[in-house]
């Protein structure tokens, strides 16, 4: 199969070919197999990456969030917005850094892009792991608890009210660095002369900025209340 035949049958592959840097366009004709090969890559750790990223989700509208459980909200964000930026940072980060390389001298602004994501990468991240190994645990006993009718002792951490509150305060930062990317990359609107890897990287982002706000707003709006009342229940 060649380049061009693979990117064919899989047409969202194109930001992980080029964060592979695998040239689907004039190099479309030679074998995947081989372009893997020039660039490092194993084939299967390549299909792996585009298999996953064609497993993510749609968006659910946010009145069909309203109506799943607090348990299932976990869940939902966990496959979908947090698989998402697993995905999303091991490509993006290698396509920034690509793009400074070769523009940032006469364009010092891709510096502070690059920076922001490697921020957003490691803070996120972070913030990821809190939900996963704390908050969203803590979330689906509370509410095990409400439906069997059962006491349940105090977390560690005392009332929900404060990882949430935390959680927030992260969002509101996440929230600032979108505002400074929106600024910088004009929107995402590349400049006349940008290249496909310029292109391929403001598409990128504008689809991270998009899936944040889904993200932030079904923890923030309807993720967190749930939890709440979910202890006003069990108090």
């Amino acid at each position: 199969m060649t380049v061009a035949e693979f990117i064919k049958q899989h047409p969202k592959a194109g930001p992980i070919l080029t964060a592979a840097h695998i040239d689907y366009c004039c190099g479309g004709k030679q074998p995947l197999e081989q372009a893997c090969a020039k660039s490092g890559i194993r084939l299967e750790d390549l299909i792996k990456r585009v298999e996953d990223s064609e497993q993510l989700k749609e968006s659910v509208p946010f009145n069909q969030l309203e109506k799943l459980s607090a348990s299932e909200l976990c869940t939902y964000i966990e496959n979908n917005h947090h698989h998402y930026l697993n995905n999303f940072f091991p490509q993006i980060l290698p396509l920034t850094e690509k793009l400074i390389n070769r523009h940032g001298p006469e364009n010092p602004y891709l510096y502070e892009i690059h920076e922001l994501m490697i921020g957003a990468a490691e803070e996120l991240s972070v913030h990821m792991k809190k939900e996963e190994l704390i908050l969203f645990p803590a979330i689906k006993k509370m509410e095990q608890a409400v439906e069997a009718k059962q006491h349940l002792d105090a977390m560690h951490f005392g009332s929900i009210a404060n990882p949430i509150t935390m959680m927030e305060s992260d969002h509101s930062q996440e929230g600032e660095r979108l505002e400074k990317l929106s600024k910088i990359t004009n929107n995402f609107v590349p400049p006349p002369q940008a290249c496909n890897t310029w292109k391929t990287v403001y598409q990128m982002l504008e689809e991270f900025r998009n899936d944040m706000l889904n993200h932030v707003f079904s923890e923030n709006h309807i993720l967190f209340p749930k939890a709440v009342h979910l202890e006003k229940q069990l108090n």
